[in-house]
């Protein structure tokens, strides 16, 4: 018989205020069953993360309904939705959430302990969750010292400890390599396994089909479609574009479309690989080979995207302006998320206040100085942060540097160090397991943690010392994390390279430290002068666009990467074409 263990029907939810309001989601149903594992499928800002909050029962839908286990959650107080997540509802996140401080049995037993379960029985329980998982014999290790596949079968195992009826998993396999996201995803799918239990992993990786029961996709706030998984799905698939592609070739290369492990890839439009200059290689053997390239900047051009939802406040950067790694150059409105940091950091000293009162002495002395240590450093370092963001804009603001500037980048340097100091003797400390008032006083201050870690999503910061290449956003807009469209372009320009690509009958002539000549069109009269600082060991379609017809589009290319020495009026974006000298010297007329 199967169980229905989750319902949502009709659910809308409305993120921001006013006239940046937006609805995530319109009107979604969607029903988890036990034995059954559902991929939630989708493009960035489709309502994924927004659908999985609320069946997490961490948000608040604005209409419709969901019931876990028959339970109608709406109308319910914030105590009682948190005593149902633990529960009824496991969660499995990309970036693990594990304690530093407490081994892999003590991070699983947590989920018993704010249960109110403690003892041999969850000890026991804990040392089984990790044996499902496979780590058996990593029960006394802390996380820095697994593996990014071995932190996550943790979670898992976390997950699981207190036989959860659904386990609601955010791209779990995103920060791991093919074969440890393959590991993960087996247990999940094995888990799945019981009829009792549902398991919900969000995913963009299509290689997870062949896991799923069932695949469920999400566009623009509304549920699309939905279809059977497993490994007949995908193959169904691939058949059917590799009989359209053995049709329809000339069609695909005209919409440069290219089939890359299972995958139908968009290249551009007209993308032969071979620019009008290849041809004139014929004609001029004074180079060993020509081929198209584009100028990039050192750094290569970061995009960089909003970490959260959120309406922005302020933007405090410009086109063109110099900016430093870490320096916030947009914040978003984060009234609610420091309400919330204020009430976790409240409740983790009450909890702390109530541990106090009882005494312990020897080992577990020290183990409680200890903590209590790693918890102060990580306020300071909070507050230095702080302190730096300060005094970054009063740089920016005021057009010139702030004194305080250097020094609180300084003292967040020494906060960093000392916590890393006071976390590495933690690990020195042989000490029982805490009580369950000390678990509640760490659970708490995890909450602290949890919090600041979503403070930080609200401030956008430079990737690299670099200059601001461009802005797509203003104050009052609301964004959503998407790397298609991103907020700042960064890039450092100090010096430019070219990126070329070199038709693979050629590079057998091309060595690192070779000179060329580079040509852009928009110089005609002028050269500039480049060195091979590297070349690709894989030979691969050409992507470049062509600017030239009748150009062979079969064209197979080895990517060269040049240090242009001579930059002159070259601009980073540009298209140029790359004459490979037969001797040491380039060209002979090099650009101003």
């Amino acid at each position: 018989m199967t169980v229905l263990v989750m319902e949502a029907t009709g659910i809308v939810k409305d993120l921001g205020h006013g006239a940046a309001q937006i609805r995530a989601l319109k009107g979604v149903d969607l029903a988890l069953k036990g034995g059954e594992l559902t991929l939630l499928m989708g493009p960035s800002g489709s309502g994924k993360t927004t659908l999985l909050s609320i069946l997490g029962c961490m948000l608040t839908p604005t209409e419709g309904a969901v019931r876990v286990r028959g339970d109608l959650i709406s109308g319910k107080t914030p105590e009682d939705l948190a005593r149902l997540r633990r529960e009824n509802i496991g969660f499995v996140f990309q970036s693990y959430h594990l304690f530093p401080t407490l081994t892999a049995a003590d991070n699983v037993r947590l989920a018993l302990d704010v249960r109110g379960e403690s003892g041999k029985a969850a000890r026991d329980k804990s040392l089984a969750a990790l044996a499902r998982v496979g780590l058996s014999g990593k029960a006394g290790n802390f996380p820095n010292e697994l593996s990014g596949g071995e932190q996550q079968r943790v979670a898992i195992a976390r997950a699981v400890v207190g036989d959860a009826s659904v386990i609601l998993a955010d791209e779990p396999s995103a920060a791991l390599d093919s074969e440890n996201g393959k590991a993960v995803m087996t247990i999940l799918a094995d888990i799945a396994k019981d009829a009792c239990r549902s398991v919900l992993v969000v995913t963009h990786d299509p290689r997870l089909i062949t896991f799923a029961g069932r695949i469920v996709h999400i566009e623009d706030g509304h549920i699309v479609r939905e279809e059977v998984g497993g490994a007949g799905h995908k193959s169904d698939i691939l058949k059917k574009i590799m009989s359209m592609s053995k049709r329809n070739a000339p069609l695909l290369c005209g919409l440069g479309l290219v089939l890359i492990a299972g995958v139908v890839v968009a290249t551009a439009p007209g993308g032969d690989g071979i620019s009008s200059a290849a041809s004139a290689q014929q004609n001029d053997r004074r180079w060993l080979a020509v081929a198209p390239g584009r100028v990039e900047p050192l750094s290569g051009i970061i995009k960089v995207a909003a970490p959260a939802i959120g309406v922005v406040s302020k933007v405090l950067v410009k086109v063109n302006d110099t900016v430093f790694a870490g320096e916030p150059m947009i914040l978003l409105n984060d009234d609610e998320i420091q309400s919330r940091y204020m009430a976790a950091e409240t409740q983790a000293a009450m909890r702390r206040r109530l541990r106090d009162e009882t005494t312990v002495t020897g080992k577990a002395s020290d183990r409680r100085r200890a903590e209590d240590a790693i918890a102060e450093a990580e306020t300071a370092v909070f507050d230095a942060q702080a302190a730096v963001d300060r005094a970054a804009m009063a740089t920016r603001a005021s057009g010139k540097p702030v004194a305080e500037l250097a020094e609180a980048r300084a003292a967040l340097a020494r906060a960093k160090d000392e916590l890393g100091k006071r976390q590495a003797a933690f690990r020195g400390i042989d000490a029982p397991l805490p009580t369950p008032n000390e678990a509640q006083t760490i659970s708490a201050r995890g909450d602290v943690a949890f919090a600041r870690v979503n403070l930080e999503k609200l401030r956008i910061r430079a990737p690299i010392d670099g200059t601001v290449l461009q802005l797509n956003i203003n104050p009052g807009e609301l964004v959503a994390p998407t790397a298609q469209q991103p907020l700042v372009l960064v890039a450092n320009v100090s010096m430019l390279n070219v990126r070329a690509e070199l038709d693979e009958r050629d590079v057998a002539g091309i060595k690192v430290g070779q000179t060329a000549s580079i040509r852009a069109a928009a110089f005609a009269d002028r050269e500039f002068a480049g060195t091979v600082t590297s070349i690709a060991p894989l030979v691969e379609p050409s992507r470049m666009s062509s600017r030239g017809s009748g150009n062979r589009n079969d064209v197979e290319a080895v990517e060269v990467v040049l240090r242009v020495t001579q930059p002159g009026l070259l601009t980073t974006g540009m298209k140029v074409d790359v004459y490979f000298s037969p001797d040491k010297a380039a060209g002979t007329k090099t650009g101003k």
